[in-house]
């Protein structure tokens, strides 16, 4: 945001690593990879942190997150430095370079009007606002085999897939024997909608997750092949960040795997695909930073003042009043200046 108060560098240190990671004490950089980044403090502790993609869970829904870092191994770094960080929360600071600042949200004029779209705290936004606030949510896709089954076509992490795209095919042991289902049959199961299991959205696979129930040596070869594969991925994660996390998803109790209980002789594999869905009509959104709100509509097509400055949507003076936030025009003229003042020190720049 062109305007800040100081606090956009502070949150990076107020919160666990699954969205930004501060150090201690002083130290140096031992390991980065892909998924991890591990350090050596000064005092001779080590301590790892997860990269990559991780998943949390708010209000029922499963929410992807990005992990990053920049640093090299060897690097030093200073007590409170920001070595890790949530890129959709987090970027780092071309003042600082030690340090991150919080991206506070999209930066959207608004209108601000008293009219039917903006009564009782309500708004209105565009459909390019609508898409600008789009966020990203994770389909967790859980599937129940038995040990004797045979599973085929699972799809591979990083794929594109549709809603109605297939994403595994489970046999019988019987079938299994007979290699009834090569790809041909496979569209026909997908249009019989038989042994099939459906993606259900149009996103990517990012992470396929076993939990099993059972040995390795009662399962049939497809099945331990998939089982083999996770455990191989689960276990090298667990060594590097040195937590002790489970090295296998053998499971020796009974457990329910995203809803559904995992019954002895049993292994769940569920599949994480990440898609993106835009704001909406009835979501919550804040202005300001202060002012919760629920658009009650989005606007199709462009919206401008008569001068032809782009709008983001309408927002309410008695919202404003109401709540006693008199910042939102500090706030608005603000950035607004700064944004023009911008814009012409580049024109000036490059014209001359």
């Amino acid at each position: 945001m062109p305007y800040i108060t100081g606090y956009d560098y502070m949150l990076a240190h107020r919160c666990g690593d699954l969205f930004a990671f501060s150090t201690k004490e002083p130290g140096v950089v031992t390991e980065v990879s892909a998924k991890h980044l591990s350090i050596t403090y000064a005092s001779g502790q080590r301590v790892a942190v997860e990269l990559g993609r991780r998943f949390g869970v708010v209000a029922g829904k499963n929410v992807p997150h990005q992990v990053v870092t920049d640093v090299k191994v060897g690097q030093r770094f200073e007590k409170n430095a920001v070595l890790a960080w949530n890129s959709d929360f987090f970027q780092r600071d071309r003042f600082y370079p030690d340090q991150v600042r919080y991206k506070a949200g999209l930066l959207v004029r608004y209108a601000i009007v008293d009219t039917n779209d903006t009564f009782e705290d309500s708004s209105a936004i565009t459909t390019k606002t609508s898409k600008q606030m789009s966020t990203k949510l994770t389909k967790k896709k859980t599937f129940i085999l038995k040990a004797d089954q045979k599973i085929s076509h699972l799809i591979r992490e990083g794929s594109t897939v549709a809603a109605d795209d297939v994403i595994a095919v489970i046999e019988d042991p019987i079938t299994a024997q007979t290699d009834l289902f090569n790809e041909t049959t496979a569209d026909l199961l997908k249009e019989m909608g038989a042994r099939t299991q459906l993606a259900t959205v149009d996103g990517v696979v990012e992470q396929i997750e076993v939990l099993y129930r059972c040995d390795l040596e009662d399962m049939s070869e497809s099945i331990r092949e998939v089982v083999t594969r996770a455990d191989r991925q689960r276990a090298k994660l667990a060594k590097q960040l040195g937590r002790g996390d489970a090295p296998t998803g053998q499971v020796l109790d009974r457990v329910r795997v995203n809803g559904r209980p995992l019954e002895l002789n049993n292994i769940a594999v569920t599949v994480y695909i990440t898609y993106t869905l835009p704001m909406v009509a009835g979501d919550k959104h804040v202005a300001g930073h202060q002012l919760k709100s629920v658009p009650g509509r989005v606007i199709e097509g462009d919206l401008r003042t008569e001068s032809g400055v782009e709008l983001g949507g309408f927002f309410a003076h008695m919202s404003i009043f109401n709540r006693i936030v008199m910042s939102v025009y500090k706030l608005g003229t603000t950035n607004a200046l700064i944004d023009a003042g911008s814009r012409e020190v580049a024109r000036i720049y490059f014209e001359e």
